[in-house]
C-alpha cells in the first residue's frame, strides 16, 4: 500500500504537510484526550479529537493555500492520502475506544498489577505507532520524534504508573508546541519570500 516514493515526490509531499497544522491538530487532539481522562470526562475524550478533523481543511485554505498554492498529486499519492485518512480515522477510533476501556479497567482495578502497567502504557504506545505511520505517509521526519516521545512516555507510564492521562498530556503538548513553531517558521518564510519579491519589483 505504501510503496517507496521518489525523492522529488517525497519533497512535494513534505512541502504539502510542512505547515505545522497537522502537528497542531494532532497534538491538540491528544492533549484534549489526556485532559479529559484526567478529569474523568471520558466521553469528551472520545468526541474532542473527532471534532478537530473538520478544522484542518478550512485552516489550510485560509493559512497555507494562499501562500503555497494548490498541490496536484499523482494518482498513486492520492491513493496513499486516502489510505492514510481511512487508516488514521480507523486507528484513532480503535485507540480511543480502547482508551476508554483501559481507563475503566484501571479505575475499577479489575485487572492485576502487571497487566495494569501494560494497559496504562498502551494508549501512548498506540499513538506512537500512529505517529510512525504518519511519518511514512507525509515524509515528515519530526513525526518519528513524536513517535519516540509517545512510546518513551508509554514506557515511563508502565514503570511509574501515574495513569495513562499524563503520557497523553505530555506527548500532546510536545506535538502542539512543535507544530506552533513549524507554523511560525512557515509564515516567516512566506513573509520573507513576499518581501524579496516586492523589493525585486521595486528595483526594476
Amino acid at each position: 500500500m505504501f510503496s517507496a516514493k521518489s525523492p522529488i515526490e517525497s519533497k512535494i509531499v513534505r512541502m504539502f504537510w510542512n505547515d505545522g497544522l497537522l502537528d497542531i491538530l494532532a497534538g491538540l487532539g491528544v492533549l484534549l484526550v489526556g485532559i479529559s481522562w484526567h478529569f474523568d470526562l471520558t466521553v469528551m475524550g472520545a468526541v474532542a479529537p473527532v471534532l478537530l478533523v473538520p478544522l484542518w481543511k478550512p485552516l489550510r485554505q485560509k493559512i497555507t493555500e494562499p501562500n503555497l498554492g494548490l498541490v496536484e498529486f499523482s494518482d498513486r499519492q492520492q491513493v496513499r492520502n486516502r489510505s492514510f485518512l481511512i487508516i488514521a480515522i480507523g486507528s484513532g477510533t480503535v485507540t480511543f475506544l480502547l482508551g476508554i476501556g483501559v481507563y475503566l479497567m484501571v479505575s475499577k482495578q479489575a485487572i492485576n498489577f502487571d497487566m495494569k502497567r501494560i494497559v496504562q502504557a498502551l494508549p501512548a504506545v498506540l499513538l506512537g505507532g500512529m505517529a510512525l505511520m504518519t511519518a511514512q505517509i507525509t515524509s515528515l521526519k519530526r513525526f518519528h520524534g513524536y513517535a519516540a516521545v509517545l512510546i518513551g512516555l508509554g514506557i515511563i507510564t508502565a514503570i511509574l504508573m501515574p495513569g495513562p492521562a499524563w503520557a497523553l498530556i505530555a506527548g500532546g503538548t510536545v506535538m502542539l508546541v512543535s507544530g506552533g513553531i513549524v507554523l511560525q517558521q512557515f509564515l516567516q518564510h512566506v513573509r520573507s519570500r513576499t518581501n524579496v519579491g516586492v523589493e525585486s519589483k521595486s528595483d526594476v
